[in-house]
Formats: C-alpha cells, structure tokens, sequence
C-alpha cells in the first residue's frame, strides 16, 4: 500500500481508532457489551415485527416502502450526532491536526480519510441497532430485508458528511472546546426529542380535530397521490429491501454527497478555519523593544 494514499491513511485511522476504544475498556467487554445490545436489539425488532404483521411478508406489499422510510428517518438524526461527536474528536482532539496539514500529504486526502473514518465509526454505532434487521428477515423468511447493509452503508456516510459540516460550523463560531461540548448536547437533544416523538400518541388523546390533520395528511399517501408507496420519492428507500434500482440510487447518492463534502470542506480544513479561538495569539518579537535583566541568568 502506497505512503499517503488514502487506504495507508484509513488504516492508520483504523489502528488509532482500536487503540481508543482499548485504551480503557478491555476487548473482551467490549466484545460482551455488543453482545447484548444486539440481543436487546432483535428481541425488540422480533415484537416490532409480529404486531406489524402483513407489511413483513413474502412479497412485500407496496406499502413496506413507508416503512423503511421511517426507520431511516429515525436513525438519521443519531447519525448525524455520532457523526458530529466523531468529527470533533478526530479533528481536534488528538492533536494531530498541524502534523497532518503541514506535511506533505494532500489536504483532500487527509481530509477524505477523516470522513470516511466517522462514517465507519457511524456505521458501527447504528449497525449494533440496525443489523438485526437482516437477520431477522432471515428468520422471518423474507431475505430482502438484507439490504440494510448498503442502506446502512448510504446512512453512515451521509451522516459522515452532515456531522463534519456542522462540526467545522461549530468550531468556526464556537471555538473547539466549546464545539465538543455543543455536540454533546447535541445528541442528548436529539434522544430526547426522539423519545418526545414516541409519546405523541399519547399527548394527543382523542382529540378529533389533531386526528382529523392526520387523517388529511395520510392521504397524500394513498395510490396515485405524488408521495404514494410507488413515487419515486421513496426509489432511495427501497434499498432496505435490495431493490437493485433503489440500492444503485442510494449508494451514489451518499458518494456524491460525500464527495461534495470532502471537494468543499478540504479547503477550510487545511486551514484550520475556526481554530483561532483555541489558541493564543503571539506578537512577533520585532513588535515591542526587548529588555534584559542586568543580573541573573
């Protein structure tokens, strides 16, 4: 593999990322600790999947696709916050940044390798959660539902792409420390709102007129409508059920999102835009006359 190319730079990024996540925390915990989430993950996802009934099944009714769209959408804005923790932390936090752009290695390829290792890490953080999918479509009989590995892959890297965007925003008028401590905040907001959002039904009661806005709003969905089950709108979507289309759709999507990202943020990350407010400022020695002590050293 050749010296600053962008796989020698991934897995280097790969290697310091194994070292943070060992540093504290032994591998077999680790190991242990994935264990159960994904556990606790299939056994949600198995209730979740019997009550819903006939939009699991072989072959999947038009209807499915709204489905799979709500389950991107929900995993989009975690995404988005451990992209944003991610990016702050291999940005800025490990103190490599000057070294990095200062050598001879091209700013769009260091830059490149940053958002690819978020979007990885991105990848591994939603897939605890989003993974059993697949593999209770294998239980349940219905083997398309193995594309949520190119729609994970999709997610993670436009999720990549928002965190880093953001990220340089904050920095740029926060200043890094504060940064940090924004996107933390960010993704406890995120959760909160989330789970806010799943009590909806609950706030609401039975009110007849909130259920009324409802009703009206479902039905720009029914058949023939322009956001019905067979709109393109929902083409990228069907990539969670291995829609060749759909899949060839979502993958160079996120690319050229990602692209975009890398082509019009390298700039401002090689220099160093938004760093100003976590260092200090230093006058040259020819600004002031300098003094020495007549005694001493």
């Amino acid at each position: 593999m050749r010296r600053g190319s962008l796989g020698w730079l991934l897995r280097h990024e790969v290697r310091v990322r194994w070292r943070e996540l060992t540093g504290e925390t032994k591998p077999s915990t680790l190991l242990l600790a994935g264990i159960g989430i994904v556990a606790v993950a299939h056994m949600i996802l198995l209730s979740i999947a019997w009550s819903l009934g006939d939009l699991i099944q072989t072959p999947l009714p038009p209807e499915s696709v709204l489905l799979a769209a709500l389950v991107v959408l929900v995993f989009f804005p975690f995404g988005v916050a451990t992209g944003v923790n991610h990016a702050v932390v291999a940005l800025f936090d490990r103190g490599d940044l000057d070294l990095l752009v200062s050598s001879p290695l091209s700013s769009r390829v260091v830059f490149a390798s940053r958002v690819v290792a978020v979007a990885a890490s991105v990848f591994v953080g939603l897939g605890l959660f989003m993974l059993p999918i697949g593999s209770l479509g294998l239980m349940l009989g219905v083997p398309q539902l193995l594309g949520v590995v190119p729609t994970l892959v999709a997610l993670s890297l436009v999720s990549a792409s928002a965190g880093m965007l953001i990220t340089l925003l904050l920095v740029r008028w926060l200043g890094p420390r504060r940064a940090r401590t924004s996107a933390q905040l960010l993704a406890a907001f995120t959760g909160m709102l989330l789970f806010l959002a799943t009590q909806i039904p609950a706030f609401l009661g039975d009110d007849t007129d909130i259920t009324a806005g409802i009703a009206n709003a479902l039905r720009h969905f029914e058949p023939g409508d322009a956001l019905a089950p067979d709109s393109l709108v929902w083409l990228p979507f069907r990539s969670l059920f291995l829609h060749p289309l759909g899949t060839i759709v979502a993958l160079a999507g996120a690319g050229l999102v990602a692209w975009l990202t890398i082509n019009a943020l390298h700039s401002s990350f090689a220099h160093g835009i938004g760093l100003s407010e976590g260092r200090r400022v230093t006058r040259r020695t020819g600004d002031t006359p300098v003094r020495f002590a007549q005694r001493g050293a």
